[in-house]
This record gives structure tokens, sequence and C-alpha cells, in this order.
């Protein structure tokens, strides 16, 4: 997919890599800001992953199974972007915080009630979202080159020069947004390093189906092992559902 109209226009005030849901959500938000201030800013948006048919809601690896909580703040800001009604569809209320300890009597429950808010925060599938955002930002100007990748970076006096590897193509911004997740390719070729500590574990995550509703109440629960969550997702095909995430000690053969 790719909303560039020439290769000839190859400068641009902000270039965002990756379009994930942080580089999509950046590049409405700066749309927005842009409309409402009367600016003029040229916003470029490249990724590596194809975003052809993710806004018919088909499967891409960066718009994933897994679900995300958005907090109240979160959903805040994407309603001050008018994208919160349409996102709103596909999300799940979260009312109540059940939170508890394995082995101990004492309990936690927080309510939005009792914050002054209407919910504590919204659980959305990846998916859903990934479309919805894609479907938001096909509305605006914002120029998208998919699927596509950097070959080479080079600061410049005022920006950055970018060559696309698959293309040759050399695009010039003023601004360069590194947004392209876990294991940036991008950032290792600015010279950053990540610094990461292995915890010893690993997260089983899967989407399961329920025998009573589930209120809105999301749990989590602190065993030996590691803490245990079940986050409310919205009902599909008239069944309660809730995404589970399971922290579990990663087994080691000796």
């Amino acid at each position: 997919m790719s909303k560039s109209q020439t290769s000839d226009e190859s400068h641009y005030d902000i270039v965002i890599v990756g379009g994930g849901m942080v580089g999509i959500s950046l590049a409405l938000l700066l749309a927005k800001q842009r409309t409402a201030e009367g600016q003029s800013w040229k916003i470029l948006l490249l990724e590596a992953q194809p975003l052809d048919g993710l806004a018919e809601g088909t499967y891409k690896p960066n718009f994933d199974a897994r679900s995300t909580a958005l907090s109240w703040s979160s959903h805040k800001i994407f309603e001050s972007i008018g994208f919160w009604p349409e996102l709103k569809k596909s999300a799940s209320e979260i009312k109540q915080i059940h939170v508890s300890d394995r082995g101990h009597v004492g309990l936690t429950r927080i309510r939005a009630e009792d914050a002054g808010v209407a919910a504590l925060g919204y659980v959305v599938e990846n998916r859903w979202m990934g479309s919805r955002l894609l479907n938001q930002l096909a509305a605006t100007d914002v120029e998208i080159m998919s699927p596509t990748t950097i070959d080479s970076i080079t600061p410049l006096m005022a920006g950055m020069q970018l060559v696309l590897e698959d293309t040759g193509q050399v695009v010039q911004t003023k601004l360069l947004v590194v947004a392209d997740g876990l294991g940036s390719s991008t950032a290792l070729k600015l010279g950053i390093t990540p610094n990461s500590s292995v915890y010893g574990q690993t997260g089983i995550i899967a989407n399961i189906t329920l025998e009573k509703p589930h209120g809105g109440v999301a749990y989590e629960r602190f065993t030996d092992q590691g803490p245990m969550a079940l986050l409310p997702l919205t009902d599909f095909q008239g069944q309660p559902r809730s995404a589970l995430v399971w922290t579990q000690e990663i087994w080691q053969q000796h």
C-alpha cells in the first residue's frame, strides 16, 4: 500500500518509521494538530510489513491476535482526534479491577465509579485496533510507503537522509521518528543499542471463552511463578470472552 504520489517529492518535515499502533497513532495526532494550528507539515509513514488488506480486518504480523489495554488517558487522546467513536465499537470497558495474591487473604478492588470515570480503561484486540487506525489514517494526507525498509541513514545539518532498501529512493526529513518496535533496525542504524535483561520468564497469551459474562472486571492474581491476568474482551458470537496473560518460569532441561 502506498499513498505517496511521486518518488520525485522526497523532502518531508516528519518521517515516522513503523506502521504499528504507536506509529499510526502519532501520525494521526500530528495530522490533527497540523489541521488545528494551520500548519503545513509533510508527513511520511514507512512500514516494513504490507498494510494492504489490513483495513478489511485481515491478519498482519504488526497487528496480531493479542490485545491492548488502553488507560483512561489514552482513550481521551484518541477522543481528541475523533478516533474514539470508531474504536469504541471493538472496545470492552474495564469497570473494576480485582487484585489478589495467592496464599494471602487480602485483596484489592478498584472501581471506576470510585475514581469518578466511566471506565478505568478499555481492552481492544490489536487486529481490530489496527484496521480502524488504518481506516482513520487513510482519511488524512499522511503519505504511506509499505512494504519498505531503510537501507541507510545519514545525518544532515538539519535532519536525516534515508535510502530505501527496495527502491534506492532517497528521502530527506527534518525529523525522524523511530517507532518500529522491539529490535528496531532503524535504531541500530543510528547506533542506538538496546539494554535488556533476561527475566527467566515467558508469557502465555490466549483469548478464552467464559461460562458467565465478565461484567467488565479485570483480574490480576499474583502467584509464586508470576502474575496472571484476565482482561475483559467484547463478546464473540454471543460468547463472553477474556484475554489471558499468564506468566510462567522458563523451563530449562539440564
